[in-house]
């Protein structure tokens, strides 16, 4: 792996609105600035108390504060969660070492239900306090766009963790992308399928949002040009469908030898479960990185055996600083492994510390410290930024085996 880089007015009521609206996750509530400390799990109290003083807070100038939107109640809940997770560990680490330039980090949980009219009123509520220097989030394109002009003409510092829409740079210049663009994420889903596992016959199921959109509309042009056939494209809203027999029965009909789907892990483990009454015969299944989890192990069953799917970390990594990391988040969480929803969160705020500790103080310093990283070698892997703060990061194919994910042997075709 390569190593080059060491590298106001109406807060009342903004405070007031947040706290009637926004819910974090674990079942408490997350409200701006001065309520977090009071609302927040036992491990950002724990920061808390490592920061403050005899009650346990410190006063607002003594904070740098960091909001994040993501979803912590709803369908995608559980990819909010593993931002928190990531966040949490990392502030208590910055913070338990005595913090930087004398200050504590604190970061506050907004709830957007994976829904842009949330996101978009976070991103006013965020905006309109001047404490905020950065946002991190959200977990998808839709979000991510939906609150990018606000951001934009606030002058915020946006990190998107894991949206993968080739456009959101493009609506936010002070946005920084984590996760690899569509386009090249799912030029990529094509070749494995193609070329790596050798699929003829390839049916697509995929959500109905902006990524899922871009991930048709690649697929359907890149897997033919590769000389394989597309059989069927179907989508679906995500929270509306839970019985999937009628696109498993025209996945049926169409006699793909792979599918690709990409959706949460939750659907995609309730799918398998339910084709396996359909029997759709000796055919493979692909999808994204939206399914490296335990959970997914756990809600797929035997049904998720020999499925495929991708990313840009793996937990099972010898890399000695990988697992290094996967070692800390276990015996943080209970054994549970990270995935990229986790890493890519943890290293926005690991680039948002280096940009301080560089003398970044406020919105605009803290964007330009930013602007100087094209190279990032972080305790969770190596990443290269283009001019429009686009991220680049290779993947892996990874497979479940024996209720277990793996390293896949297609990496080496």
């Amino acid at each position: 792996m390569k190593k080059k880089m060491k590298k106001a007015a109406g807060l009342a009521a903004v405070v007031a609105a947040a706290a009637m609206m926004l819910a974090g996750c674990g079942g408490g509530q997350t409200a701006p600035a001065e309520t977090t400390a009071k609302a927040g799990t036992e491990s950002s109290q724990t920061s808390e108390d490592t920061a403050g003083t005899a009650d346990g807070a410190k006063e607002d100038g003594d904070k740098y504060y960091i909001a994040c939107g993501a979803p912590f109640t709803g369908d995608d809940a559980q990819y909010g969660n593993f931002f928190k997770k990531a966040l949490d560990m990392k502030v208590d680490e910055i913070n338990g070492a005595g913090g930087i330039n004398g200050k504590m980090i604190q970061i506050d949980y907004l709830d957007d239900k994976s829904t842009p009219k949330e996101a978009s009123n976070i991103a006013q509520m965020v905006t309109s306090d001047s404490r905020y220097i950065a946002e991190i989030g959200s977990y998808n394109s839709t979000c991510v766009l939906a609150g990018a002009p606000i951001y934009q003409d606030a002058g915020m510092v946006q990190m998107a963790p894991t949206a993968g829409h080739p456009d959101i740079t493009k609506a936010n210049d002070h946005l920084f992308r984590l996760q690899n663009s569509n386009d090249i994420e799912y030029t990529w889903l094509a070749d494995v399928a193609v070329k790596k596992i050798g699929a003829k016959k390839i049916a697509i199921v995929h959500l109905e949002n902006d990524s899922g959109i871009v991930l048709a509309d690649i697929l359907n042009q890149a897997i033919p040009e590769m000389g394989s056939e597309v059989v069927l494209t179907e989508s679906y809203v995500q929270g509306q469908v839970s019985d999937f027999s009628s696109i498993l029965t025209k996945l049926k009909a169409a006699g793909p030898d792979l599918i690709i789907c990409v959706t949460s892990y939750n659907d995609m483990g309730t799918m398998l479960q339910q084709a396996k009454q359909i029997d759709l015969g000796d055919v493979k299944w692909v999808s994204s990185g939206m399914i490296y989890s335990d959970d997914f192990l756990k809600l797929a069953g035997d049904a998720g055996e020999g499925v495929y799917s991708m990313t840009i970390f793996f937990a099972e990594n010898p890399d000695e600083r990988i697992a290094g990391f996967t070692k800390k988040y276990r015996e943080r969480y209970d054994n549970e492994s990270p995935n990229y929803f986790v890493t890519n969160a943890y290293e926005a705020l690991s680039m948002i510390e280096t940009a301080l500790r560089n003398g970044a103080d406020d919105r605009e310093s803290l964007y330009q410290e930013l602007l100087k990283i094209k190279e990032w070698d972080g305790e969770t892997g190596y990443a290269t930024f283009d001019d429009d703060r686009m991220v680049n990061r290779d993947m892996t194919v990874i497979k479940v085996e024996n209720g277990k994910w793996i390293v896949a042997a297609e990496n080496d075709k």
